[in-house]
């Protein structure tokens, strides 16, 4: 039997290298590109035996030639912030040539769940084209003609609330303990681990009858704001809050300091109702739970917080 290989998107971020580790240990031949093969991300993964290819992915030469090494194909996507056009683009130019090779068969799209708020605000800072890129690299997946497809749509990953994510989205958490928040403190979120979305992943490749053409909203377990930050002190040691802007102030700091992430935190509102957590489970996944997250990264949860001078 020929050993499946699988290019990776964005392998070096926390769900890539998620799905590359628990491939690896299925003896899966595993390829990712970066920009700088010389990163400790890079590095980490070159060691457990990741094939890294110096190239972007406007490099359509080199990932042709790489894609017709491989069998599987794990899209992961980021907003190009320097260029509304780019995730789109790229989405369909990588698909383009995998579907061009005639050996990737199998294709996971980690995509995002459908934004429940559009506030006329959002397009200050995001615009259509970039707010709609996933769900158009959604629509055409099917068009490719792969053997099986399935897009993930995750919830509100685990990991934002730990570095090197968590000071891009809330600045100066890491070292203050205070989160500057347009939730309030009952908003829910739909938490989701980026290993659980691996293994979600590993399983639509593992059994391609199940879960093709499927559609999969994920998250792991549904907790408020103010939950969340007190299980982050509970784990961290340290005195973490939220600060909770009023409508007022939200407006306030968006349009005086341009603070675009407070935007993103009203689209998000209400995106945990889209998510059926009985659903998830039907799909014989196991997921975890924030707190579990936190103590299996309890090295991170201290890296991230460790400045933090306030101690409960």
């Amino acid at each position: 039997m020929t050993t499946p290989s699988i290019f990776i998107t964005s392998a070096t971020g926390c769900l890539g290298t998620s799905l590359a580790c628990q491939l690896l240990s299925l003896n899966w031949s595993i390829h990712t590109t970066t920009r700088d093969p010389s990163s400790p991300a890079a590095i980490a993964l070159s060691s457990l035996g990741v094939h890294i290819h110096q190239a972007s992915w406007d490099s359509t030469k080199t990932l042709l030639n790489i894609f017709k090494q491989c069998t599987h194909l794990f899209l992961n996507l980021m907003p190009d912030f320097t260029n509304e056009n780019n995730e789109l683009v790229w989405g369909k130019s990588i698909l383009s040539l995998a579907q061009s090779t005639g050996t990737i068969k199998h294709v996971v799209y980690s995509s995002g769940l459908p934004l429940p708020n559009h506030p006329d605000l959002v397009y200050t800072f995001f615009t259509p084209k970039m707010c709609q890129a996933k769900s158009e690299i959604e629509k055409m997946i099917p068009e490719f003609g792969f053997d099986s497809w399935t897009i993930l749509q995750p919830g509100f990953f685990m990991a934002n609330f730990l570095l090197p994510k968590v000071d891009f989205l809330f600045p100066g958490a890491s070292t203050s303990g205070i989160f500057s928040l347009a939730y309030s403190p009952e908003d829910n979120l739909g938490l989701v681990d980026p290993e659980d979305i691996a293994r979600f992943a590993v399983k639509a490749f593992l059994k391609p009858e199940k879960f093709h053409a499927r559609k999969i909203r994920l998250a792991g377990e549904k907790l408020s704001v103010e939950e969340c930050l007190r299980k982050l002190a509970e784990v961290s040691g340290k005195d973490i809050k939220g600060r909770y802007l009023t409508e007022e102030e939200v407006d306030k700091e968006v349009k005086e300091k341009g603070n675009a992430l407070l935007v993103v935190q009203r689209m998000n509102k209400g995106m945990d109702e889209l998510v059926d957590l009985e659903e998830v489970k039907g799909w014989g996944v196991e997921m975890g739970g924030f707190e579990g997250f936190l103590r299996r990264e309890r090295e991170v949860v201290e890296e991230s917080y460790g400045r933090v001078g306030r101690e409960i």
